[in-house]
């Protein structure tokens, strides 16, 4: 760890060591949505400029680059560097002038610039000025990460996955909202009390639930519909299990605690809107993932296409959206490390703790990715499948140390395959 730490942002480093600091300028700035804070200071640590605040529009843009001029000027700055924490969805437009107009803007963690700030001194505190020294004390200590611009490709294709992703949330709030109505409507329809068993197990794959939620009948007239009409509603026709399922339905409604026919109804008719929502949201994220799928085919995501079993089209593609363009990691350690799957260290005099669980310190949806094409591949392909039982059995893992490790196989695959543009060969 030490040994990664020396050596990043090392020709950073190198520069500063053997320049005059004087007349190197520094510029911190801590952003938000209606103003921004800024310092501007030489790398001795001695400020230039007064403090000053600008606005999120282009007379204070025009403001920020006359104060860095006459700051240039000042101390015939032979180089200038800008920092400000990594960009948010107010800042981005920022950051794009800015690489525009000035070379060296590199962006500081927030991670990073909160564990700057939390310092015994500074302990409770918080303000522009102190998170502006935070984000200035560790560009001084080349604690950044320099980022490079993304191809369009990569640009779209890494919208469309977080379109998506959002997409995908709503549409579980609104299947949890539908089976709340569906408890309130029919309560107590699928318990399994005492010895009573389950009409169904998985509701979204079950004809009678769906059928229940397409046909948005109450209890009281689905006892009064004939049993053929019923089967026709459910869309039961030839289906070799229809007329038993529909005993059973009527059996259940007939030990149930039924609610009040004006309440069912109402919940009915709102149960109708949500499943008119969850239909469009259906379509539409259907259309994405076909989206998603195509511009992952024009990307170095394609070596990943019909590779191991397990990991689909979609799943590589989403994985090369969330990264970026594989060619600026310079190995598969550092994507592990961007999800935040890398191991915790706490290292203090004698004391040196390493298994205490990964960091979660980087971005949350690779990580989830991962993990979910590692539970994937667990299932469907069996060198993984025979790989994750070895851990559990033979190494004595726990199951969740068993999948984060097969996220670091695959992560490794993935890497390797794209770079070297080759065929999986296990």
């Amino acid at each position: 760890m030490a040994k990664y730490i020396y050596k990043r942002n090392i020709n950073f480093k190198n520069y500063v060591s053997k320049a005059d600091k004087k007349r190197i300028l520094g510029v911190a700035l801590d952003t938000s949505k209606t103003f921004h804070r800024v310092i501007i200071f030489n790398f001795i640590g001695e400020l230039v400029v007064k403090p000053f605040s600008i606005d999120t529009l282009q007379n204070g843009y025009d403001e920020l680059k006359r104060q860095i001029d006459i700051a240039q000027r000042r101390i015939k700055a032979q180089r200038t560097y800008i920092a400000l924490e990594t960009p948010a969805r107010y800042t981005e437009n920022l950051v794009y002038h800015l690489r525009k107009d000035y070379k060296w803007v590199v962006f500081v963690p927030p991670y990073e610039v909160a564990q700057n700030r939390e310092q015994r001194r500074l302990k409770g505190l918080k303000s522009d000025e102190i998170d502006c020294g935070s984000v200035a004390d560790l560009m001084l200590r080349g604690e950044f990460n320099m980022v490079c611009d993304e191809k369009s490709l990569y640009l779209r294709l890494r919208n469309l996955v977080y379109w998506r992703e959002q997409k995908l949330i709503m549409r579980a709030m609104i299947k949890n909202q539908l089976h709340h109505r569906f408890e309130k409507i029919y309560p107590g329809m699928n318990t399994d009390y005492g010895e009573t068993k389950k009409l169904f197990t998985k509701p979204y794959l079950s004809f009678l639930h769906i059928g229940l939620l397409n046909t948005q009948l109450t209890s009281k007239e689905i006892m009064e519909c004939d049993n053929e009409i019923l089967l026709k509603q459910f869309n039961y026709n030839n289906h070799p299990i229809g007329p038993f399922q529909i005993k059973l339905l009527k059996k259940r409604i007939g030990e149930m605690l039924l609610p009040e026919e004006r309440v069912s109804k109402v919940e009915i008719e709102s149960l109708a809107k949500d499943m008119e929502l969850l239909r469009f949201y259906d379509v539409v994220i259907e259309k994405v993932e076909n989206e998603i799928v195509q511009y992952g085919s024009q990307t170095l995501a394609k070596y990943l296409f019909d590779q191991i079993a397990g990991v689909s089209n979609l799943s590589a593609s989403v994985y090369v959206g969330v990264i970026g363009d594989p060619v600026k990691y310079k190995s598969a350690g550092h994507i592990y490390s961007y999800a935040g799957l890398n191991p915790k260290r706490r290292q203090s005099g004698k004391m040196n703790l390493t298994s205490i669980g990964i960091s979660r310190i980087g971005n949350s949806l690779l990580r989830c990715l991962l993990f979910r094409i590692a539970s994937q591949v667990i299932l469907c392909n069996s060198f993984f499948k025979d790989y994750y039982h070895k851990l559990r059995v033979d190494k004595r893992k726990s199951w969740k140390e068993s999948k984060i490790i097969i996220c670091r196989k695959l992560n490794n695959i993935f890497f390797a395959l794209m770079r070297d543009k080759a065929e999986y060969n296990k």
